[in-house]
């Protein structure tokens, strides 16, 4: 907790409003029958709740207010490593992807131009 801003108890009410049945898949594969299989499943799924959520899109994600604050700037982070690991990850906000812009894949892209190991 910092500056009256209390994690656990947001995580906590991320939990209870989120995490819920309608929004949950699973992928089973096994040489098990297919009623054991689902015996299986049930018994290590069917406790969790479907309180039917329908998940936020477009401004009601952050309540109309942008991710960002523009004025904020260019920002220098420096970060004092905890260990010895040389990997750095970066994640961008990308506007809604679904449903109109799946068939072009605009994330796969990105993820193609940020990643390529080429020369040049």
């Amino acid at each position: 907790d910092r500056d009256g801003y209390h994690v656990r108890q947001r995580l906590i009410d991320f939990y209870t409003k989120y995490y819920s049945a309608n929004l949950m898949c699973v992928v089973v594969l096994g040489k098990e029958s297919l009623s054991d299989l689902e015996a299986m499943v049930r018994g290590h799924f069917g406790a969790i709740v479907n309180r039917d959520v329908r998940v936020p899109t477009g401004l009601e994600i952050g309540g109309d207010e942008p991710a960002f604050d523009i004025r904020s700037w260019p920002r220098f982070v420096r970060c004092l490593p905890v260990k010895d690991v040389r990997t750095a990850t970066f994640q961008f906000l990308l506007s809604q992807q679904y449903p109109m812009r799946w068939r072009t894949k605009p994330t796969s892209y990105m993820s193609f131009v940020l990643g390529h190991e080429g020369k040049g």
